[in-house]
């Protein structure tokens, strides 16, 4: 064996050529931007000079990955495949790169071929018939090692002829001496990253390069690409129908393949980049990149593996002149992913489509990304963008120049975000979970250093989609096209026997009277016409009469993507119907105690006298009058909400008031809970959890209410978990369905203002980045702008303001006892039922009876007809019966904005929940159900509940079942009907 060099020292000067570039690049673009500071160019020539030195620095990186091949060719493809990410200078001369690489010599070409095709199983069966070695001439006719129709980093690839059939082959030849080249490339590349690091941190892409180093050996190895291709072939030809995608792989020669030969069949065809060819054969740009799409979700989420190096070079175009169908090639890099990996892959593409900025953290960290803690809304700018609708090239250029606009601007609010705040003091009388990070921890992460390779090899597929589309300057929802896909991945994954079966949940419970069964009966038939209409996701339904249930229902699945029955033991965040559970166990607690409503607050908890407030009465906190909406603490993330109880109550003491306490009512979204809690535990010594505990065991609904209370084994979303997913589309509702588009009519008198249209799709509906919506911004200039009364959430958290976000597992062991309970629809009935009851139910006492009738007194109105006020923390209702009559305040209860609503009818000893998870401005849902029930058990019902379902069942009968498509069909008559609607009637029930 002849003395061969170590590698360190053989590839010295190819190393030297490398870095030696890599200053000379860094030279350019340095003195580029000195020399546009010195010379204080504008704009357009500081655009100009960049130009000139981004094509300067892209020759010299050609000129050099040309000379060099191996892992820089494959780096230019990528770039190139990128023409939304970087100046458009780097795609369009890296571009080149993409199969233009200097070819193998022909000596060695021929001698590559020969020995491989010896270790095929052609080679060794024809050495066993013939005594001899086969040689080309045996297997092929028409072989040229000189004329390589395409040249990569990896391979070359010939054409030529079967002897045996006369079939025309391709034949994919290795360069020799590729494998050890490449991982020593790679070694380059990582450090010129780690100097990138350190001049840079929050550009350190290092872990993205330990995915490349597992996966580029299997690259090398064609018996490997083989496996991966025949895998895509049989997923694209047996995938359900309505996931068919209409493209084709080749068909492979496993007896003439080896590790560094692969012959496949030759398909004829243009470069997917060939835009003339393309346009001269009128092919469908935009459903040629739709049947790339859909094969790639195909290859993800319905054959578990996917093409992990995608670069426009690996497609062709065939069959033209019918339409054009894309040839998939190139599958030595392929991503399997475990089970639980694709349906976070899945879940991260449905959240996007549903701009659920929760599920996207849930998602990713299903796939091993870890967001900041304190505020996981901090990243998520950068995720949305990654997954906006592709734009022709100058549209996309803009989008790029915006989000970095945005990204510096918001960048020192997302380093602060970054840092979980200290956290005071846990509840007084509490320990401290063990999963709580501990005040003072402090910890610096890069966005992308916590990124498993699958999510890296994952977004580059995505940003090769992308880059094509911006190539062929088509718009393209890549997002839309996937989604079948990834619900396809999400039902597959739920064990069949875990799904729903029937819409109503078996069996339903009714206590034989002959009202309640009718009940029953009617829900049943409306619960399969909402579902069908997709007008509820899950929904429970539960009334007490005399103090006894008697009737339970539930119906529909726990979440929109989770496939499990809902049933009566599900839970359901109800937000604002927490606040009526808070009420009440406060005024089981007052007779102990003596507590009068006209008592001031200091007399029970002096620090609260500070700032104005010393004359807040008991009664203020209550009825919302003691002008701390908008109090919250500021830095109000995600642990310090759910532990920093001791930090709540001081900011609560030392704020300031917006008016004088008793002067006029605001609704204290927050901030009533956070005050009552206060008043239990210093009137009692006991923290509200405690209180909340005993009263839950007593009366048998221990399982079935929560506040700050939930157990951990109920906190994620499970298998064995009983919580119920939210899904909100109230900020679509308000600002692009039909309520915006009523609203718009109030405000401007024309009720076709684009801004609200939802049928236009191009409308100003879409103005942020890339088509990419932000809830948060959004819930806020609702609030500010179309003139809903101060609550208090225009100050609050963007988490606090994204619905969807109350999935998050902090979230829900939070304590926020005005909007975070999580109740089974029977347990809230139970609670209104000792209301309505004279305070006692399933013959056990929960309130005094008296005290029942105080907690009907009205403090105040909440709007100007008085038709609803508040009584002792809960809303007071007018009531009208079958008849027509009116009874003031003639119930009491709490809704919750989404549509959970739970109340009572204290004169009928009748009480009433709906709990769901699908949250709408105003919900037909909700209100259906409450409508049906006390029709047929002749129950008054608030006004607001008769008025709407009148609406409702006048608008179904006009249209009857077959124009009445859709929920947003629904709330457009009603709206074109009902004139002008009252904000807080659908935000706050």
């Amino acid at each position: 064996m002849g003395f061969r060099l170590p590698s360190s020292v053989r590839y010295l000067p190819r190393r030297a050529h490398i870095f030696s570039t890599a200053a000379v690049v860094y030279a350019i673009l340095k003195i580029t931007q000195l020399l546009n500071r010195a010379f204080r160019r504008n704009e357009e020539q500081c655009d100009n000079a960049w130009i000139k030195a981004n094509t300067r620095a892209a020759e010299q990186i050609l000129r050099t990955s040309t000379a060099r091949r191996g892992l820089w060719i494959k780096c230019c493809q990528y770039v190139a495949a990128r023409s939304d990410a970087l100046p458009p200078e780097y795609s369009t001369v890296l571009s080149k790169s993409l199969d233009d690489c200097p070819p193998t010599p022909p000596v060695q070409v021929i001698e590559t071929v020969t020995n491989q095709l010896q270790e095929t199983p052609f080679g060794i069966e024809f050495q066993s018939k013939n005594g001899r070695l086969v040689t080309i001439s045996d297997v092929f006719e028409g072989f040229d090692p000189a004329r390589p129709i395409a040249s990569a980093s990896i391979a070359q690839v010939h054409v030529a002829t079967l002897k045996t059939s006369g079939q025309r082959v391709v034949l994919k030849v290795q360069h020799p001496g590729i494998r050890p080249m490449l991982l020593q490339d790679l070694q380059d590349l990582k450090t010129l990253l780690t100097w990138i690091a350190g001049a840079e941190p929050k550009y350190d892409m290092r872990p993205v390069l330990d995915a490349w180093i597992r996966m580029v050996p299997l690259e090398t190895n064609f018996l490997n690409e083989m496996a991966n291709l025949q895998a895509v072939k049989t997923t694209l030809s047996t995938a359900p129908d309505h996931l068919m995608a209409d493209a084709y792989v080749p068909e492979p020669m496993p007896h003439l393949t080896s590790d560094k030969l692969f012959v496949m069949e030759y398909i004829d065809g243009c470069k997917v980049t060939d835009i003339e060819t393309i346009d001269k054969y009128s092919v469908n740009r935009d459903e040629l990149i739709t049947n790339i799409t859909r094969s790639f979700g195909n290859q993800l989420f319905v054959g578990h593996v996917f093409s992990g190096d995608p670069h426009p070079g690996n497609f062709l175009i065939h069959e033209l002149e019918d339409g054009g169908v894309p040839v998939l090639l190139d599958f030595g890099i392929c991503v399997k992913v475990e089970e639980d990996v694709r349906c976070g892959f899945a879940r991260l593409i449905l959240a996007a489509i549903d701009n659920d900025s929760y599920s996207i953290v849930k998602a990713l960290s299903e796939v091993g990304v870890n967001l900041n803690r304190a505020d996981p809304t901090a990243s998520l700018d950068i995720i949305k963008y990654l997954f906006r609708t592709t734009a022709p090239q100058e549209e996309s250029r803009k989008e790029q120049n915006a989000m970095k606009e945005k990204l510096e601007k918001n960048n020192s609010q997302m380093e602060r975000n970054a840092r979980d705040t200290p956290i005071h003091q846990v509840f007084a009388d509490e320990p401290m979970p063990e999963d709580v990070e501990k005040p003072g921890k402090r910890e610096s992460r890069s966005p992308v250093d916590s990124f498993p390779g699958d999510l890296v090899f994952f977004f580059r597929s995505l940003g090769m989609l992308r880059g094509l589309a911006v190539k062929m300057d088509v718009r393209h929802s890549y997002l839309d096209v996937l989604r079948p896909f990834a619900e396809h991945a999400i039902k597959v994954s739920c064990p069949e026997q875990d799904q729903m079966k029937e819409v109503v949940y078996r069996p339903v419970f009714t206590s034989g009277r002959f009202d309640a069964l009718t009940a029953a009966r009617v829900l049943q038939r409306v619960f399969h016409i909402l579902h069908e209409k997709e007008m509820m996701i899950g929904m429970q339904v539960a009334a007490y009469k005399n103090g006894k249930l008697v009737l339970n229902i539930a119906s529909g699945q726990r979440g929109r993507y989770d496939l499990r029955p809902v049933t009566t033991k599900s839970l359901f965040n109800s937000f604002s119907s927490t606040k009526g559970l808070t009420a009440i166990l406060f005024a089981s607690l007052q007779d102990d105690y003596d507590v009068q409503y006209h008592d001031l607050v200091t007399k029970y908890w002096p620090e609260y006298g500070q700032n104005g407030k010393e004359s807040t009465t008991i009664a203020h906190i209550l009825s919302h009058s003691a002008g701390l909406a908008q109090a919250l603490p500021e830095d109000m993330n995600m642990l310090r909400l759910r532990d920093d109880w001791k930090g709540i109550i001081e900011h609560l003491e030392t704020s300031r008031p917006a008016h004088v306490p008793g002067e006029r009512s605001e609704y204290h979204v927050l901030t009533f809970g956070w005050l009552v809690a206060g008043l239990i535990m210093k009137i009692t010594g006991h923290t509200y959890q405690n209180h909340l505990r005993k009263l839950v065991k007593e009366f048998g609904i221990e399982d079935e209410c929560f506040c700050g209370t939930m157990p951990e084994d109920l906190l994620p979303d499970v298998s064995g978990s009983r919580v119920a997913s939210l899904s909100s589309s109230i900020i679509n509702d308000i600002q692009r369905g039909p309520i915006g588009k009523a609203i718009a009519h109030v405000k401007t008198g024309n009720c076709s203002n684009k801004k609200y249209d939802s049928k236009d799709k191009t409308s100003k509906a879409a103005e942020d980045i890339g088509g990419v919506r932000n809830p948060q911004e959004e819930a806020k200039a609702i609030l500010n702008n179309l003139n809903v009364p101060a609550t208090g959430l225009s100050q609050a958290p963007a988490y606090l303001l994204d619905l969807n976000f109350f999935n998050h597992p902090v979230l829900r062991a939070g304590f926020v006892p005005s909007a975070n309970g999580h109740f089974t629809a029977r347990a809230l009935a139970m609670l209104f039922a000792a209301v309505g009851n004279k305070g006692a139910v399933d013959n056990k006492e929960l309130l005094k009876p008296d005290r029942v009738e105080k907690m009907q007194q009205m403090f105040c109105k909440i709007d100007p007809e008085g038709r609803r006020a508040w009584g002792a923390g809960v809303t007071l209702y007018d009531t009208v019966d079958k008849s027509g009559k009116l009874t003031k305040h003639g119930a009491i209860g709490h809704g919750g904005i989404g549509g959970s609503f739970a109340f009572a009818v204290p004169s009928e000893k009748f009480s009433m929940a709906v709990t769901l998870n699908k949250l709408n401005a105003l919900s037909v849902s909700s209100a259906v159900a409450i409508v049906v029930v006390c029709r047929i058990m002749k129950i008054p019902m608030p006004v607001w509940y008769h008025d709407f379902g009148k609406l409702i069942m006048k608008t179904l009968k006009e249209d009857g079942p077959v124009e009445l498509e859709s929920e947003a069909a629904v709330m457009e008559k009603l709206f074109r009907s009902g004139g002008e609607s009252d904000l807080m009637k659908m935000l706050i029930g």
